[in-house]
């Protein structure tokens, strides 16, 4: 079958950043700073598998409080960002963004740790949590609006995405809970359209057992995903025209 142009418009891309397009944790990495690393770690390994008590926002509060980080190492971390992109990645966008498909990073990590990441890779957009800092580039606070700071914070960004586009089919990419859980409605606790239609698990960086036994699609690298998409979407990403 030959797919048109405007299948492939069908879809956007929605990608999660940290241990999916890079092989870190940016919070973690921040903890090492302090060397609060083990208490961190504790706290966003449980938030990413679901397996928290603690809301998220709360406890994205706590990890932040306990490291108190600076603009400075705000700015460090943007760069250990690129440094530590997963194989693949760029050239996956590059291919991405030659056949105009939208796509976007959403993602519970620092915004202007990211930026430069979402710049690298010429998305459309970047979704994260903006902090605050004092005169002296000390840590003031965390913005609370900021949709990924919160409980089914990505899904509340992937139903906008989807009212500006309502022809649109949603393909969200990640290896965590708040990932998974964009194809649900946040009240009903059920699949609904109006949020993600399919969710890739990416496995390279953190293979997490629950969350792959809930996806459309695990795909275990870049390359994986490549195909994935070509096969299962039609997108023919890299094919020449």
């Amino acid at each position: 079958m030959t797919i048109s142009a405007s299948t492939h418009n069908k879809y956007i891309l929605i990608f999660d950043a940290d241990s999916t397009l890079v092989k870190i944790e940016g919070i973690n990495e921040l903890a090492k700073y302090c060397k609060k690393y083990d208490e961190v770690y504790q706290m966003t390994d449980t938030a990413m598998n679901g397996t928290s008590t603690i809301p998220f926002q709360e406890l994205y509060k706590r990890r932040l409080d306990i490291i108190k980080p600076t603009l400075s190492q705000i700015k460090d971390l943007g760069q250990i960002y690129l440094n530590n992109k997963v194989a693949g990645v760029d050239e996956l966008f590059a291919k991405i963004n030659q056949r105009k498909i939208q796509n976007h990073i959403c993602s519970g990590g620092i915004l202007q740790a990211l930026s430069p990441l979402a710049n690298s890779l010429n998305t459309n957009s970047v979704f994260g949590v903006k902090l605050h800092f004092n005169e002296d580039g000390s840590f003031s606070h965390f913005d609370p609006s900021s949709e990924t700071s919160q409980d089914y914070g990505k899904n509340k960004i992937v139903k906008q995405l989807k009212e500006r586009h309502p022809n649109k089919e949603v393909i969200f990419i990640g290896d965590g809970q708040s990932d998974m859980e964009t194809k649900f409605n946040p009240i009903t606790k059920q699949i609904d359209s109006n949020y993600s239609n399919y969710f890739i698990a990416f496995t390279q960086v953190e293979p997490r057992e629950k969350i792959m036994e809930q996806a459309d699609f695990v795909a275990t690298d870049m390359f994986h995903l490549e195909s994935i998409l070509n096969r299962e979407f039609g997108l023919e990403l890299g094919k020449r025209f």
